[in-house]
């Protein structure tokens, strides 16, 4: 994580500016606010990129290389103090291998035998059948 600017105070909150720039990183955190509240996560164009309310509350977001701007506050102002703790997770970039499975398949030529069946035909009359005589 790069600081890009000391943490400053904004009206009933903190404001913490800084950038990323390794890919796969993740901001974990947490914040503890003495009042009703948010904790926000802003880009480089100024949008809400998360937003959690309550006066409490754990972050784990998945963040890319850029500027980023997280922003706490609490709805009124107590003169109490707020928590925030914030880190960057990020793991070394490591080779992949993938594997596919190929099956090809090819034709192989083979013999095969040619048989024919004979079939003779013989004349009898019907009662020849019948009686079994020939």
């Amino acid at each position: 994580m790069i600081y890009n600017d000391t943490p400053y105070s904004v009206p009933f909150g903190i404001s913490v500016p800084f950038s990323v720039n390794q890919t796969g990183t993740r901001l974990i955190g947490s914040f503890r606010l003495p009042a009703s509240g948010g904790f926000y996560l802003y880009g480089t164009a100024g949008r809400i990129l998360y937003e959690k309310l309550g006066s409490a509350g754990n972050v784990d977001i998945a963040l890319g290389k850029g500027e980023y701007k997280v922003v706490v506050r609490e709805r009124t102002s107590w003169g109490e103090m707020m928590d925030l703790t914030l880190k960057l997770k990020w793991s070394a970039p490591e080779e992949v291998t993938e594997y596919e499975e190929i099956t090809k398949y090819r034709e192989v030529p083979y013999t095969v035998e040619k048989q024919r069946t004979v079939v003779s035909y013989e004349k009898a009359s019907l009662w020849q059948i019948i009686f079994g005589r020939k």
